[in-house]
């Protein structure tokens, strides 16, 4: 009986203490998030900020089918295998590629659509992140699954400040959309 509640209480914990990673990672990433992209309102124009837009209806619509459900499955099955965990990786990881080479190939089309031919470079560079994010996947939902928010809470909020910085050193320095 004893054992149980302190199973509760250590659960418990973690989920305070998950919850509090990520309250305070989502709050600091989005105030500096608000303070970057003011920033670099000031470098870019409003035409490379609608040409992203509309390369971003694609790519949002592309990342819906990234993992077909597989992080899901990482974080609710009890145990999984060295084996299950390899298997779901390249799976991942073909899967991106292969919507990464579907990108690729449709982005003549989605440029003429919008009827804007700098949308096919712009599709093409930013549909390279479903790849390399891939490579994060297995991790980052192994994290989830064990409730170590605070890692990757962290981990998250690295790499969104050295993206978002990178951001803004390329804008200061004249390098828009299309550079």
């Amino acid at each position: 009986m004893e054992r149980v509640e302190t199973e509760k209480l250590s659960l418990k914990s973690r989920v305070v203490n998950a919850a509090f990673w990520l309250g305070i990672t989502k709050l600091l990433g989005q105030v500096l998030s608000w303070i970057l992209t003011i920033y670099v309102v000031r470098f870019l124009s409003p035409e490379d900020y609608g040409l992203m837009g509309m390369a971003s209806i694609f790519i949002a619509f592309i990342i819906l089918f990234n993992e077909l459900g597989l992080g899901s499955a990482i974080i609710h099955k009890k145990s999984l295998a060295e084996n299950d965990i390899s298997n779901i990786f390249w799976l991942v990881f073909l899967l991106n590629a292969c919507l990464y080479l579907l990108s690729f190939m449709l982005a003549p089309f989605i440029a003429g659509f919008f009827n804007e031919p700098r949308l096919i470079a712009i599709i093409r560079v930013i549909a390279i992140n479903m790849v390399i994010s891939s490579l994060g996947f297995i991790s980052y939902n192994m994290l989830t699954k064990d409730l170590t928010f605070s890692r990757r809470s962290q981990a998250e909020f690295i790499g969104n400040l050295a993206g978002g910085i990178s951001m803004l050193l390329f804008a200061m320095n004249g390098f828009g959309v299309l550079f």
